[in-house]
C-alpha cells in the first residue's frame, strides 16, 4: 500500500471516526461542536489566552469571543485579565466547566471502548501507538 493510498483512506476514515466521537458528546450534552472543542481545549491546555484559543481551534477572534461569552454565561468558564497587561484576556474552566470536561471525556472514552471492542486487542494497541506518533504532527 502506498503512502498516497493510505492518506486517501485516512481522509475518508478519520473524519468518520471524529464525527462518531463528537456526535456522541453533542448528544450527551447540549453544546455546539465549537463549545465542546473549546471546553476540551481548556481542559487539556489550562488557562489560555482567548486569541490563542481562536488560533488553536481555527476560528476568528470575534467567533471565539462569542463562544467564550456563551460558555461564561453558562458558568462553564471565566475570563481572567492579565495582571500586567489588562488587554490580555485568558479563559479558564470553572469547577462546573471542569466537571463538564471530565464528563465529555468519559463519553468519548465509552464510545472508543464500543468501537475498539470490535478490534483484536493487539490491533487496538498498534492503532493507539500509531495515533500517538501521528498526533505529534498535528
Amino acid at each position: 500500500m502506498t503512502l498516497e493510498s493510505i492518506a486517501n483512506e485516512m481522509s475518508l476514515i478519520g473524519p468518520r471516526i471524529g464525527r462518531a466521537i463528537v456526535m456522541r458528546m453533542t448528544q450527551a450534552h447540549d453544546f455546539s461542536n465549537a463549545q465542546i472543542f473549546t471546553i476540551l481545549a481548556l481542559y487539556e491546555e489550562g488557562k489560555t489566552r482567548i486569541t490563542d484559543l481562536a488560533c488553536l481551534l481555527r476560528v476568528s477572534a470575534p467567533t471565539m469571543t462569542g463562544i467564550v461569552s456563551r460558555l461564561e454565561q453558562g458558568g462553564h468558564l471565566q475570563r481572567v485579565h492579565d495582571t500586567k497587561d489588562r488587554r490580555v484576556v485568558y479563559a479558564t474552566l470553572t469547577p462546573k466547566g471542569l466537571a463538564l470536561a471530565k464528563r465529555m471525556r468519559a463519553v468519548a472514552q465509552k464510545r472508543w471502548m464500543e468501537i475498539l471492542s470490535h478490534v483484536p486487542s493487539e490491533e487496538a494497541r498498534a492503532f493507539v501507538n500509531s495515533m500517538k506518533k501521528i498526533s505529534i504532527y498535528v
